[in-house]
């Protein structure tokens, strides 16, 4: 989830907020200077050397700047160090970088996740003002610790047990939800209901929703975002929106209105855009049901990742489910005459959550996978 220009006015103006306080504590060159620098630097997405003086900035603060001083010096640290995170998640997923590389990169981004979620935590736990200011920080610190959240889900290795580490993932994600609907609230409050920020929020909440095939309260979101598409002044932010709304329109076996949404990117971007696939994981729509039922199958791991180098590619079931949540179709996606019907019969055995939407049920589309695909 991208900063927007919001977010980035807000962070300069934290940035001139301290400047007011500054000339009240000494040493004034030294803070002065660094304020100019780090803006600068941040501009030309130079994180490193940004992210390092911020950090000093935080140290003089936390020995002589007021508790205002402080907690803006940490929200703004938090800010850097997302954005690094977020700038090294996309080098990647570059084909260009070497692996060596992606692998030390990765390191790095997962330590700056961690570093700001820890600064997030930590401005949201200090005393704060009821100022429009001090609560615009707030809204920011929660909209952006919901996201570092959702995008970190990686789980101490103490926790063990798959029953844990599911109930940790769980909180985790509520917690992030939670986040989310606060700083909208706030922003709804503070600055409107089709303000570009909150809107920033709105359009957060539709792709989180989206992320966990939770598509009846993405839906909401992605048609209150687009409803207010006037008033976005990102057009990354408006396209990204379309693309997901399509998707989750084909889906939900939805494709007339999905050819609309992508007339739409096309008048937007100027360029042909394909129909959306219908490449969505639903293993998350599984029932409780289902869930028990496929703990009961027959464990085939050593099969599956057998059968996933032989054919070099993960293996799929792409699956058509009914109105009423039963798979009335499966199709593996390889060809292996002794183990592809079995596959696909364990599947149909599964239950998933039907879609319905302002009371119409529809059928959906998609696929599922497990690293250890059921069996009868």
């Amino acid at each position: 989830m991208a900063m927007t220009k919001k977010a980035v006015f807000l962070f300069f103006c934290f940035l001139l907020s301290l400047q007011t306080t500054f000339s009240q504590n000494p040493p004034i060159d030294e803070r002065q200077r660094l304020m100019q620098q780090i803006p600068a630097l941040y501009n030309q997405a130079k994180f490193d050397e940004a992210i390092s003086l911020a950090e000093k900035l935080l140290k003089i603060e936390r020995k002589t700047g007021t508790p205002e001083n402080v907690s803006t010096a940490v929200l703004n640290l938090a800010i850097l160090r997302k954005e690094r995170f977020q700038f090294n998640r996309r080098k990647i997923g570059s084909p260009q970088i070497p692996v060596r590389e992606k692998i030390e990169l990765s390191e790095k981004a997962e330590k700056d996740a961690d570093e700001a979620e820890m600064l997030f935590r930590e401005f949201l736990e200090m005393k704060r003002g009821n100022t429009k200011s001090e609560l615009l920080q707030t809204s920011t610190a929660q909209n952006e610790l919901a996201g570092i959240i959702i995008n970190n889900l990686d789980l101490p290795d103490n926790v063990k047990t798959p029953q844990a580490r599911t109930s940790l993932a769980r909180s985790r994600i509520d917690e992030a939800e939670s986040f989310f609907t606060q700083a909208l609230d706030r922003r709804e409050k503070l600055l409107g209901a089709n303000d570009e920020a909150t809107l920033a929020t709105v359009l957060n909440l539709a792709d989180f929703y989206r992320q966990y095939v939770n598509f009846e309260k993405a839906l909401p979101f992605y048609e209150r975002f687009l409803a207010a598409k006037d008033k976005v002044k990102n057009s990354t932010n408006l396209v990204s929106a379309l693309r997901s709304y399509a998707s989750i329109l084909i889906t939900t076996d939805q494709e007339g209105k999905a050819r609309e949404i992508v007339k739409q990117i096309e008048s937007a971007t100027g360029k042909i855009e394909p129909l959306p696939a219908a490449d969505v994981n639903l293993s998350l729509r599984i029932t409780r049901t289902g869930l028990a039922r496929l703990q009961q199958m027959e464990n085939k791991g050593e099969l599956i990742e057998r059968l996933s180098k032989e054919h070099k590619k993960r293996l799929k079931v792409n699956i058509v489910i009914d109105e009423t949540g039963k798979v009335i179709e499966a199709v593996a996606n390889f060809d292996d005459e002794k183990w592809k019907s079995q596959f696909e019969q364990s599947v149909r055995q599964l239950a998933f959550s039907p879609f319905v939407y302002k009371g119409t049920a529809q059928k959906m589309r998609g696929w599922v996978f497990y690293p250890q695909l059921p069996f009868k």
